[in-house]
């Protein structure tokens, strides 16, 4: 993302699909900085490093509604 930062393209997603769901992921912010920051879109979020597993999992579960 040359010319946007994470909370900038995921404003911009949520301008284009109100009823998107994001899966936010940093190694500096917190789940709640992030949630306050962009809103009710942010359905999970990943500290960096993460594992394949956890993301697998976390996948699952937003995309199931869990």
């Amino acid at each position: 993302m040359p010319s946007l930062d994470g909370l900038s393209a995921i404003r911009a997603l949520t301008n284009l699909n109100p009823k998107v769901n994001v899966i936010a992921m940093s190694g500096l912010a917190s789940h709640r900085q992030v949630t306050e920051a962009i809103g009710d879109n942010v359905k999970a979020f990943l500290t960096k490093p993460y594992t394949m597993q956890e993301l697998l999992s976390t996948l699952h579960k937003v995309l199931h509604n869990y």
